[in-house]
């Protein structure tokens, strides 16, 4: 009798799920939710992987006793291991570590992807690859049609991970987490809401927010001002919170709302984050696909980031200040069928976006042993929506330029909400131009880094947040303090 595979690692995921070794199976068929990971032996061999978007992190080293696994460094860390240049500099640029190592010494297994891992030699090589499959749809296909499968796919997607009669679900004033709200009440669950208000008092995002839990119907509603005195006391929070040294100021909103509610006693949450991203709906992807047939020389008038021989370089150097090999992070193969479009909306889900903006809600619940789901990260979900032809997402801009809009989703929303949430323009930003307080902290962060010149805010915010986890996990930071 063959012995069944042992787990060394396990995030949301069951033997059952891949007992036969078929991993063409599992990544097609058996999970389409992207949020999961494992490393089970195989023999002699581990085997590990992560789910089709990298959403669960999961980081490795060798040991003498074999390999150690875990979703966050801090477990993995010692305090003699050395930094990688290319790591740290992708850190405080695209705001998190799990696109290239951070140490030499832990190792990233790839998203979408099965390694087989050798401990006797240390060795690893890939042994599948999941490559995205975006739908064919036609551009004949009338609206209503589109609209109704796309909300079949997101009701499926949310009853598939439904496992409590009662779930905290992320509320803000737009639509992609009031969509999610609408679904699971029409499921039957019971709905505790927590709303992030990140100007404080005058959070107007606060007040669609209110508008969507009356809507939804929602069975609580708890709501923090973060104020800019929290600011600090959330910075000193995050390593411990987060476990990684996470470089995304919305964290500190995240940070302060799960400290003021009850969010962290609930078993299974849900966010509404990939919704723009998988719809190429972010300002810098589309700029950087519309112009991207242009030449250099004229991109360039638009943004000096827009000089790159491809659209994805051009989109991570314009939404993230990264210029660097996109070959050499960790993430699948662009397959060679794709599109223009295409391969922008994967560079926004396994880069320039989703990467840093799951981990902000996503990585304090992995810690915490919450299961967390975005209905926006599941497989059908993105495939169908990477497959809506250009002329079904073009639209014009209040200058009257052409830009990219998610009209799937907002016809979907307008079955269910107000027009005045449906179209308005949100972002959830903690900002640190709010008054002299934050501004006064801004002041302090880091300028420079291990010779590398933080010019953005959110890259000074990425390196003070290494620098404080460095610190958490007992390392000495005096040569790495350019200030």
């Amino acid at each position: 009798m063959i012995p069944l595979p042992q787990f060394l690692y396990a995030h949301n995921i069951r033997l059952d799920d891949f007992a036969d070794g078929d991993y063409e199976a599992l990544y097609r068929r058996r999970r389409r939710d992207s949020n999961f990971a494992a490393a089970i032996e195989v023999g002699d061999k581990i085997h590990a992987f992560r789910d089709h978007l990298g959403i669960a992190p999961l980081y490795f080293r060798f040991t003498d006793d074999g390999v150690q696994f875990s979703n966050h460094l801090s477990d993995l860390v010692q305090s003699d291991d050395t930094l990688r240049d290319a790591g740290l500099r992708a850190l405080v640029k695209l705001g998190t570590p799990r696109l290239l190592p951070l140490f030499n010494e832990i190792h990233i297994v790839p998203p979408a992807a099965v390694i087989e891992i050798d401990p006797a030699r240390r060795s690893v090589k890939a042994i599948y690859a999941y490559s995205l499959q975006p739908r064919e749809i036609s551009w004949r296909r009338p609206w209503r049609d589109l609209v109704d499968e796309f909300e079949a796919l997101m009701t499926r997607a949310i009853e598939r991970r439904l496992r409590s009669d009662e779930v905290g679900l992320y509320l803000s004033g737009g639509i992609d987490s009031a969509m999610i709200g609408i679904i699971l009440k029409g499921l039957g669950a019971k709905i505790r809401a927590y709303t992030s208000g990140p100007w404080g008092e005058s959070s107007s995002d606060v007040v669609y927010a209110k508008q969507n839990a009356a809507v939804i119907g929602v069975d609580s509603h708890e709501i923090h001002y973060l104020g800019t005195d929290d600011y600090e006391s959330a910075m000193t929070a995050l390593p411990a919170s987060y476990g990684i040294p996470h470089g995304t100021s919305t964290a500190l909103g995240v940070i302060k709302l799960r400290e003021n509610s009850s969010v962290g006693d609930q078993a299974q949450l849900f966010f509404g984050q990939n919704s723009d991203t998988v719809m190429a709906a972010m300002r810098g992807q589309y700029l950087s696909y519309l112009l991207n047939p242009l030449p250099i020389p004229l991109r360039r008038r638009f943004h000096p980031a827009l000089a790159h021989r491809s659209a994805s370089e051009d989109y991570v150097h314009l939404a993230r200040n990264y210029v660097g090999n996109l070959d050499a992070l960790a993430l699948p193969k662009m397959p060679a069928r794709f599109t223009k479009l295409h391969e922008i909306t994967a560079t926004g889900m396994y880069i320039a976006q989703t990467p840093h903006d799951s981990e902000v809600y996503t990585q304090p619940s992995f810690l915490d042993g919450q299961d967390i789901i975005s209905p926006y990260h599941n497989m059908d979900v993105v495939e169908f929506a990477m497959g809506l032809p250009l002329i079904r997402r073009l639209a014009l801009d209040d200058k009257k330029l052409p830009i990219l809009e998610k009209h799937l989703i907002q016809k979907l929303a307008l079955r269910h909400l107000p027009r005045d949430i449906v179209y308005r323009k949100k972002a959830f930003v903690v900002s640190f131009e709010r008054d002299e307080r934050s501004q006064a902290l801004y002041s302090k962060l880091p300028t420079e880094i291990c010779g590398i010149a933080l010019q953005q805010p959110h890259e000074r915010f990425g390196a003070e947040m290494l620098l404080r986890w460095l610190k958490h996990c007992g390392f000495s930071t005096q040569d790495l303090c350019g200030k």
